[in-house]
């Protein structure tokens, strides 16, 4: 038995740029899951590989993993990836059936089968099955002055544990209001991961080799930095703050003489905000 990994946009699916938003997922009947998404416009399949059925989670999961930093989220269960071109995702789907056993099919083969199936009455088990109508264009036009790397991106992202949807208050915050966000990183990085607050190298030219703190009775050790809880963000302020040292630059020897206080009243701003 075979399963399919398609990848399927329509003519709403493009954003200013000419960049793409594509609907990848896998399925065991690529005609009934057509019949199973809503949409206004017609679907366009761009390409499709055929596998056996054993390896049908296998690949759904590996591509959602090598591709996250490509990920939409349009909430309401529309997660979209975003590509360069149309070429570019048939491209990828070319180099995904290198492996024995995988077969790549073109657009062309499908898209009459596509276009102007009928009403299909098998039910299909998917792997996903959360696919409905596209965001709305104005979503899709909508590009930030302003934007995190990649690298500074899924430390952020991370750093939104309690609501995740701060995530996208803080990108709209810098993309309006930029700030030093990759100088911050190190320091967020390891306030996030467990790493408590750490230090500058030397002060007043004096190497400190001091090693991270958690706080007064190690109060942050079990509580890493969270930037979408409030709470949070002031319990690591209120330790922050009783670290100094009159031999360091404004009396502050953490990472970057402040760079975690400096992040944690941006991010108190932006609660301020909402």
């Amino acid at each position: 038995m075979s399963t399919y990994m398609y990848a399927w946009t329509t003519e709403d699916l493009i954003n200013s740029d000419g960049e793409i938003y594509v609907k990848v997922g896998v399925t065991d009947n690529l005609q009934a899951r057509k019949n199973q998404t809503e949409q206004l416009k017609p679907l366009e399949l761009l390409a499709a590989i055929e596998f056996g059925h054993e390896k049908k989670a296998l690949y759904d999961n590996r591509f959602k993993n090598c591709h996250a930093h490509r990920r939409v989220d349009f909430g309401g269960g529309k997660e979209f990836f975003k590509f360069p071109s149309r070429e570019y995702v048939v491209d990828m789907f070319k180099s995904i059936s290198i492996p024995e056993g995988v077969e790549f099919h073109s657009r062309d083969e499908f898209d009459a089968h596509w276009r102007h199936m009928g009403h299909v009455d098998d039910v299909v088990s998917e792997v996903e099955v959360v696919v409905t109508s596209p965001p709305p264009p104005s979503s899709l036009k909508r590009k930030r002055t302003h934007e995190l790397s990649f690298d500074d991106a899924v430390i952020y992202k991370k750093a939104c544990s309690k609501s995740p949807e701060f995530y996208e208050k803080f990108l709209d915050f810098y993309g309006e209001s930029p700030f030093p966000a990759n100088r911050y990183s190190g320091a967020a990085n390891s306030a996030i991961s467990g790493g408590g607050i750490t230090f500058v190298g030397e002060a007043g030219g004096v190497p400190l080799n001091k090693p991270p703190s958690y706080g007064e009775n190690d109060v942050l050790r079990d509580a890493p930095l969270d930037i979408s809880d409030k709470a949070s963000l002031l319990l690591w302020r209120r330790e922050l703050k009783k670290v100094k040292d009159n031999r360091a630059l404004n009396k502050n020897i953490t990472t970057g003489n402040g760079n975690l206080n400096a992040l944690i009243g941006k991010c108190l701003k932006i609660h301020a905000m909402s």
